[in-house]
Order: C-alpha cells, then sequence, then structure tokens
C-alpha cells in the first residue's frame, strides 16, 4: 500500500491529512527533536557572528579600564569596565577591586535598542527573548536572563517542581540565554519550600550547562582574571593575570520583597536561598501595599524604608554583595476621597492583608507617563523630605489625584545605598519606562534617570 500524499486514489482529505504529515516530519527533522527521545534538539544560532550565542565567562564581569584611554570610536562593547568622572577622594582606595552589577528588567518591545548599555550587565526579559536583542546585549557583553513565574504547584509538588525546572532549561539552551530569573506569583504559600526550589534549580542548571561552575569552584581559581587600581595622578594603573581557564557564568537570582518576610517573627532562610543564587533582586518599592497607619497617599519607595530594608537582610547574615537594589521607574496616581491640601490626599478604605488601606487602590504609571501628567498638574513638583520623594496633584472632572513617584534626585539619594551598604548592584524595574523618543526634553529626562543608577558618576560596565 502506497501512502504518499499523490496518490490518485486517495481522497482529497486524505491527501491533505498527508500533506500535513509530511509537514510536521519535515519540521521535527529540522528541529533535531524526535518524540520522547532524551537528546537534546539541534539549535541554530540567530546571530551573527555566531559566538555571540555563547554564554558570557564569569570573569568578564571583573574588567576595568582606565577612562581617560576609552577610545571615542569604539562602541561601548570595546570599551569595556569605565570608570569615568570618579571622585578618587572619597571612592578609589590604594587597591580596589570592581564587581559591581546593574540589572534592568525588560517587558517587551523595540526600547531595548536604545537602554543605556554602559550601564547594564544583565538584563531580565519577562517575555519572550527576540533574538535581536541576545545578539545585541552580547555584542555588547551583557547577560541576557528570562523570568520564571514560581507557582504553588512547583514549591509543594516535588514532580511538577522538576517538570517545571527542566522545562525552563531546554528554553534556556534552546534560547542561548546566560540564566533564570526566579520570581514567586501573588497569593503564594509554602514559602518555606522556596530554598529547595532554589537550591534545585541552581544545582539542576550546574549540571546541564557545560562550564557552569559554582560561587566555591570560582573561589577556589585565583588565577581567573582579577584587578589592581591604584591611583597615580589621578589615573588607573591596571594590571591583568588570566589564564586559559574560561567558566561560564549561568545567573540564576531571585526576586524577593523590600524587606524580609517574617511572619510571627520567623524569617524565611534567606541567606541559603542567597548561597543558592548569584544575587537577590530586592524590589525596594510596593512599600505601601499594606498601609496600617493613616489612610493617605504615601511614596512608592521612602529613602529610610528602603535603607532599613536592605539593612534588615544584611543583619540576618546575607551577604551584602549577593543583594541588587531594585528601584522603580513607575509611580501611584492615587484618586483622593477627600483632598485636603498637598500631601494630604485621604484615601478610601481597601483591605489588603488585614491592612485597611493599601496602593493597590491607585493606577501604577510609568515614568514617561508621569512626565507627560507633571506639566498639566495644578500644584507642579512637590518635594516630601520625609519620604525624599516627589509627588503632585492635578484634577480630573471634580476628582482630585495625588501621583507618587521617583525621578532622578529621589532615585540617586537612594542609589547612594549601594556604596553606604557594600551591596552588589542596583537595578531598575522596567528599561521601557522611560520615553526613548526623539524629543529633546524626553531624551534629556530619560538620560538623567539612567544616570540616577550611578549618582557618583561610576560607568558601570564590569
Amino acid at each position: 500500500m502506497h501512502l504518499a500524499a499523490s496518490d490518485r486514489s486517495s481522497s482529497p482529505a486524505e491527501r491533505m491529512r498527508w500533506s500535513l504529515v509530511s509537514a510536521q516530519l519535515v519540521a521535527v527533522l529540522a528541529l533535531g527533536i524526535l518524540p520522547g527521545s532524551t537528546v537534546s534538539p539541534i539549535r541554530f544560532c540567530p546571530c551573527i557572528p555566531p559566538n555571540l550565542c555563547k554564554p558570557l565567562p564569569k570573569n568578564h564581569k571583573y574588567q576595568v579600564e582606565n577612562a581617560q584611554n576609552i577610545d571615542p570610536k569604539k562602541t561601548p562593547g570595546q570599551n569595556v569596565g569605565i570608570i569615568s568622572h570618579c571622585d578618587l577622594a572619597s571612592l578609589c582606595k590604594t587597591e580596589i577591586l570592581v564587581e559591581i552589577k546593574g540589572i534592568v528588567f525588560d517587558h517587551s518591545g523595540p526600547d531595548w535598542i536604545h537602554y543605556d548599555w554602559s550601564k547594564i550587565t544583565t538584563i531580565v526579559v519577562t517575555k519572550s527573548v527576540p533574538f535581536e536583542l541576545l545578539c545585541h546585549a552580547h555584542a555588547k557583553g551583557v547577560r541576557v536572563i528570562f523570568k520564571g513565574n514560581v507557582d504553588q504547584k512547583h514549591l509543594i509538588l516535588p514532580t511538577e517542581r522538576k517538570k517545571w525546572i527542566n522545562s525552563n532549561l531546554l528554553y534556556m539552551k534552546l534560547q542561548f540565554l546566560d540564566g533564570m530569573h526566579l520570581e514567586t506569583v501573588e497569593h503564594i504559600s509554602n514559602l518555606h519550600e522556596l530554598p529547595k526550589l532554589v537550591a534545585q534549580v541552581k544545582t539542576d542548571v550546574q549540571n546541564e550547562i557545560p562550564g557552569s561552575q559554582n560561587d566555591t569552584a570560582q573561589e577556589e581559581c585565583d588565577c581567573l582574571l582579577k584587578h589592581s587600581v591604584q591611583t597615580q595622578s589621578s589615573s588607573y594603573v591596571v594590571q591583568h593575570k588570566t589564564s586559559s581557564i574560561s567558566i561560564v557564568a549561568v545567573v540564576v537570582s531571585l526576586s524577593v520583597p523590600w524587606t524580609p518576610n517574617c511572619p510571627k517573627g520567623n524569617c524565611f532562610d534567606y541567606v541559603s536561598m542567597a548561597n543558592s543564587c548569584d544575587f537577590l533582586y530586592v524590589k525596594a518599592y510596593d512599600m505601601q501595599l499594606e498601609m496600617w497607619d493613616e489612610c493617605f497617599a504615601k511614596a512608592n519607595a521612602p529613602y529610610h524604608q528602603t535603607l532599613s530594608g536592605l539593612s534588615n537582610y544584611i543583619k540576618l547574615g546575607v551577604n551584602p554583595k549577593k543583594l541588587i537594589l531594585g528601584l522603580p521607574w513607575f509611580g501611584y496616581d492615587y484618586p483622593c476621597e477627600h483632598f485636603y491640601e498637598p500631601g494630604r490626599c485621604k484615601l478610601k478604605m481597601l483591605t489588603f492583608k488585614g491592612a485597611p488601606c493599601s496602593s493597590q487602590i491607585a493606577n501604577q504609571v510609568e515614568y514617561k507617563e508621569i512626565m507627560q501628567m507633571l506639566p498639566r498638574s495644578i500644584t507642579g513638583r512637590y518635594w516630601d523630605d520625609n519620604y525624599k520623594s516627589p509627588y503632585f496633584v492635578y484634577k480630573d472632572k471634580d476628582v482630585y489625584h495625588e501621583v507618587w513617584y521617583d525621578d532622578p534626585e529621589s532615585l540617586s539619594l537612594k542609589s547612594s545605598i549601594v556604596k553606604k551598604l557594600k551591596l552588589g548592584g542596583i537595578g531598575a524595574w522596567f528599561g521601557n519606562s522611560l520615553n526613548y523618543s526623539a524629543n529633546p526634553t524626553a531624551a534629556m529626562q530619560t538620560e538623567d534617570m539612567w544616570n540616577a543608577l550611578c549618582p557618583i558618576r561610576l560607568k558601570w560596565r564590569t
């Protein structure tokens, strides 16, 4: 019996069926995937040159270069490790090892092409990863990792956990990604199981990705790239000590709240999670989700709460170098139930986790939208010296609104905490929240926001 789709004795429906079967077979063969097979699919690098699909070496983040020796004709990817306009008296000691991370989240769209890549070491993509972004980032020496959402079943069901990890590892390999960022979904319980999941993800990544090593192996290998930076007439002397060893830096990271979660005084095991991860991304915002005092509009990320939250992690024993200060490039638009004066916008009650009021009653607004709203406000920009945050008031029909947000001034103050607490780096949520149009005013606002990530004028290419 012939099974050819071109068999004249076959009906049109049968010929169509065999055409589909043939198409599926061709697709399977092209991808190198066999149903039920444990053989990894063949991967085709979309980048030119193809070596851009290779994971970045772990020692990449230690590269440092004298800003005076930067060639303006070179691309940012060639001018690696830039320190510019650095206040040597306050920042630089006789010898310093530079290891600062710059993490930026991206939620899709073409904005990434306009990012200030000189301040990014890792970009976290929350949706599908365009291959153009991957190739561009690797050409700039920036790692690309994807966000994996941790659900309830992944914590309590070992089989579901393993299936979820394997699926993400396959995706990581197929997309030539540099790692995975873990984010717990809202209203999840059994968080005491989270350390087990984090440890298993890290172990499986190290077992599956060729060349990846843990931190212990990294510490034992002193022959990796290191730099000694000395001050001589306001310049840097960079000494290199290298070897042929290449350790792949596969990143596993985790988002944590602005302050440790300690129900009934028992904190989750953040120390073990930090030890299993490359870094903990501290989401230093959304601090008004639970308002236990007066129901008034407040700053999204007050300075003193940001400082105390990070300090609390360190007091628990978390290595500060494992902490990334995550900053908001967004704000909240609160509708006032009663408006008394600027800074006194009383809110309608909305219970959340037992608290009588919550910022969930407000609309989250990206920074680029806030900058368009500000000129139409009835107050202009106000500054709250208690929260160290700006705000303004506008009126829509008969309803007053108070908008609290962060701008270069408030972000620069919080960015200084990185140096104060000797943290591992800083991050922004999201890079897409800025205006990358050709408008001169918008361009200046966007540049100031990027520069606020390093208020001491440190250009981070580590």
